[in-house]
């Protein structure tokens, strides 16, 4: 029996979800995530440690007679020792991802003060040519009132020109 279930229009899409029902139990698949819900989990555990002694328990709570499988101290000591083994490549990541993260940060800093310290010189060199903008244009306004009596002096030399001239073509 399968059944499908679907939010949206097409197959394929990241809402879709399907659902197989199976005999052993429920297989879900919900984009990139397959999830399977086994029925009756602790009879499949105890079936397959039923080569082993089982251990049998009476929960005080409710009174009733649980058994539950026997756990192989073997397979605790692997799953420790890889899950030991996963802590540490994950602390190794961590730390490589630190110390990126710590040169990347001070490449950020190093590149901000660069700016920085360009904006800062920029300005310097604006305000310096500002100033030597107004000085040069001070020092014309000085020499232009320095040349007022040399025009003066032109005019009179005009002056005496034409008087000369005059003066010539009276004597020929």
């Amino acid at each position: 029996m399968s059944t499908v279930s679907s939010s949206s229009d097409y197959v394929g899409a990241p809402s879709t979800k399907l659902t197989h029902t199976l005999s052993d139990g429920m297989l879900s698949v919900e984009g990139e995530n397959v999830s399977f819900v086994a029925e009756d989990f602790i009879e499949k555990i105890r079936i397959g440690n039923s080569n082993e002694m089982p251990n049998i328990t009476h929960s005080p709570k409710n009174n009733s007679n649980v058994q539950l499988p026997v756990v192989d101290a073997n397979v605790l000591d692997d799953l420790e020792k890889k899950s030991e083994n996963l802590t540490n490549s994950v602390d190794a990541v961590l730390q490589e991802i630190t110390k990126r993260l710590s040169k990347i940060s001070a490449i950020s800093v190093g590149n901000v003060q660069t700016c920085t310290d360009a904006v800062n010189d920029m300005s310097k060199q604006v305000e310096d040519a500002v100033h030597s903008m107004y000085s040069l244009i001070a020092h014309c306004e000085e020499m232009d009132k320095a040349m007022k009596p040399v025009t003066e002096i032109a005019a009179k030399i005009e002056k005496i020109k034409d008087v000369l001239s005059a003066l010539e073509a009276h004597v020929q």
